[in-house]
């Protein structure tokens, strides 16, 4: 009768019986642990080659803007406080004009 009370019990634990083509994560990081040395020399000629390909390549350093002029919709709230009528011409001329200022450029 006692043993009956054990088998029922959800405290009580029976082994899965383990199929062949099973891998269990235990023995991924066995193995893992044993090949560490492989692992890390495979990382570090990995990054050495990068280093090297980076520093030997040439330079190159552009740079490529376009502006254009605002539209008439992004402006609109500049006019509202204004008496003169300001338009996108006048608001790109006076953009550019900033951006190739001493000041700005340091």
């Amino acid at each position: 009768m006692s043993s009956d009370k054990q088998a029922s019990s959800p405290i009580a634990y029976q082994q899965q019986p383990v199929c062949e083509g099973e891998i269990s994560l235990v023995d991924i990081v066995n193995v893992l642990l044993r090949r560490k040395k492989f692992i890390l020399g495979i990382t570090v000629f990995v990054v050495c080659m990068g280093l090297l390909y980076a520093f030997t390549q040439k330079r190159i350093f552009q740079v490529e803007t376009i502006l254009f002029p605002p539209s008439p919709e992004t402006i609109q709230s500049l006019n509202l406080f204004n008496s003169d009528s300001v338009n996108s011409t006048n608001v790109f001329t006076d953009f550019t004009r900033n951006t190739n200022s001493r000041k700005l450029r340091k």
